[in-house]
């Protein structure tokens, strides 16, 4: 698979982006993430499971969701740049003749 030539930026990030480094990375943002929902749920039981003042709580569980969806992000990216890593896919700068053929 040959798609096109990796810039300066992109080699850097597949050299210091590692698969480990991702999965600690991700790992930590998703734990961050449900510490923030377990804090929330925590004053939510401190005030006898009652109703709850929505902009202090919003600012707990928003940030919450956020870490969560973003540490799952980084694990499959490291995932997925570790596959192309692993399986060694080339790119190149041809484009494909396929592409810009012209139509009869």
């Amino acid at each position: 698979l040959q798609l096109h030539s990796l810039k300066p930026l992109e080699l850097k990030m597949i050299r210091m982006f590692r698969f480990e480094r991702g999965l600690v990375i991700g790992a930590l943002v998703i734990a961050s993430g449900i510490g923030l929902s377990l804090y929330a749920v925590l004053e939510w039981t401190g005030s006898n499971f009652g109703n709850l003042d929505p902009m202090h709580t919003f600012r707990i569980i928003i940030p919450g969701g956020l870490f969560i969806m973003a540490g799952t992000q980084i694990v499959v990216f490291s995932f997925l740049l570790n596959a192309l890593v692993a399986f060694n896919v080339k790119f190149i700068d041809n484009i494909a003749t396929w592409i810009n053929r012209p139509t009869a």
